[in-house]
């Protein structure tokens, strides 16, 4: 009995792993998913923020580069504080 439930977590466990990696890469490598990666950032930076953040396009590896294109950041009143047409960022995890 106990190596039919180890067995059943085990598989329980992989499928999540799995699932997880599959997300994560649909998300990161394909073209669709990273629009929808800056449509989320931009959504979600107004929690973060008092203005807004809006991102157009995200491209890189995500694992040592990251470029943002067509960054706008406004204040509270709409007022333009930045207009960047392309952000590189390099980073080591």
């Amino acid at each position: 009995m106990r190596r039919v439930v180890a067995r059943a977590a085990y598989v329980v466990l992989l499928a999540l792993v799995a699932a997880a990696f599959g997300t994560v890469t649909a998300m990161v490598r394909t073209r669709p998913g990273r629009a929808l990666l800056a449509r989320l950032l931009s959504e979600e930076s107004n929690r973060l923020v008092r203005g807004s953040i809006t991102i157009g396009k995200i491209s890189g590896d995500f694992v040592s580069t990251l470029a943002l294109e067509s960054v706008v950041i406004r204040d509270t009143a709409g007022a333009l504080l930045a207009d960047v047409g392309r952000l590189d960022l390099r980073f080591r995890l």
